[in-house]
């Protein structure tokens, strides 16, 4: 029996953005056997630049500055998603796995803006909020997301896992630009016909 989820990962392109060079190259070194997996020393942003990182040097730095009392500074590069995703012509996204130190809550909302999220079937997230007062924010963020997804599966702000709607002929239902109309895409389903 073929283990399709696998099949999938083995057969898909996987592209990891990492704005910290050391971080980058160990991603570089960990995956280079795999032909399908590409490493980008930038991360996605909202827009392109370089810009301050704090915690550098460390799996913790964010760009999101007056979050750590620790005064490690250096710089990070960031691509604007958008941007990437036009130039290399980025049409559907199997499974975004975001894990960036409290730039989720500009990214996420800049995404569902712009219609990325719309084209995505699994959607990851690790929350890393400031502090209490940003509850808030986060739960907007998450009825938001439900807005335009249904929850996979819930561990609260250690990592959320929402996928597209499907109705019940494994039809996706995008809501293309946020527009709030639906737009039918079929994508094969690999549920057996009764």
């Amino acid at each position: 029996k073929i283990n399709y989820q696998l099949y999938i990962l083995l057969k898909s392109n996987i592209f990891v953005f990492e704005p910290q060079d050391w971080a980058a190259v160990i991603a570089y070194e960990e995956t280079k056997e795999f032909g399908n997996v590409f490493v980008y020393h930038y991360g996605l942003g909202v827009e392109s630049g370089k810009f301050e990182m704090e915690e550098f040097g460390t799996d913790g730095a964010s760009f999101v500055l007056g979050r750590s009392q620790r005064l490690q500074s250096g710089e990070g590069s960031l691509v604007d998603m958008v941007e990437w995703l036009k130039v290399n012509k980025v049409e559907k996204i199997d499974l975004v796995m975001m894990n960036i130190e409290g730039y989720e809550f500009k990214l996420i909302p800049y995404m569902i803006e712009h219609g990325i999220l719309q084209r995505v079937k699994y959607f990851m997230c690790q929350f890393h909020p400031k502090d209490w007062e940003q509850g808030e924010e986060y739960e907007a963020l998450r009825k938001q997301l439900g807005e335009i997804m249904d929850v996979h599966f819930d561990y609260g702000i250690v990592l959320m896992c929402w996928k597209a709607r499907e109705n019940a002929e494994g039809i996706v239902m995008n809501d293309e630009l946020g527009s709030g109309e639906k737009k039918k895409t079929v994508r094969k389903s690999r549920k057996k016909a009764e």
